[in-house]
């Protein structure tokens, strides 16, 4: 078994500035992946939160955007909907370098660009149409078969 997760691989057709070309993409430890995630989680603003006044007289705070069934209607109230829009709003760009760190990582290192992450972060942001980026990564899930395993935020860029 030692040595397969480097055979696993598959290359995807992507458009670099308007020339399709492939980028093959690899298994990477989930203990990796997760780091990643969790690295860019940490940079993103403090989830809002609303007050909401409970039946008997005392208040609650809820965070908001909230995956949990018992508070996603919570999402939709106006002082809800303008915190949400707001926290999205600084957390997008974020979420964006998140996606295409996870895409440097999934590129085999013979094809990634540039000389340090940060640098091929930056040639795969002004080469790569976004789309690319997002099935870059996809594609690396899959090989990873981490399908719905990684905690995944509600709101996704």
């Amino acid at each position: 078994m030692k040595g397969k997760k480097d055979e696993i691989k598959e290359s995807i057709a992507v458009n670099f500035g308007g020339v399709e070309g492939e980028i093959t993409v690899q298994f990477v430890d989930v203990d990796i992946v997760q780091e990643i995630i969790e690295q860019f989680d940490e940079l993103k603003p403090k989830k809002p939160n609303i007050l909401i006044k409970l039946n008997d007289g005392r208040s609650m705070n809820i965070e908001v955007p909230n995956g949990d069934e018992k508070y996603k209607a919570f999402n939709s109230k106006p002082e809800a909907k303008e915190k949400i829009k707001k926290w999205e709003e600084k957390s997008k760009p974020i979420e964006e370098k998140k996606k295409l760190r996870l895409a440097y990582e999934f590129i085999i290192p013979e094809e990634r660009p540039g000389k340090t992450v940060e640098e091929g972060i930056e040639i795969l942001k002004s080469t790569l149409r976004f789309m690319d980026v997002i099935n870059i990564v996809n594609k690396g899930f899959e090989l990873n078969s981490l399908g719905g395993q990684l905690k995944k935020p509600e709101n996704d860029f």
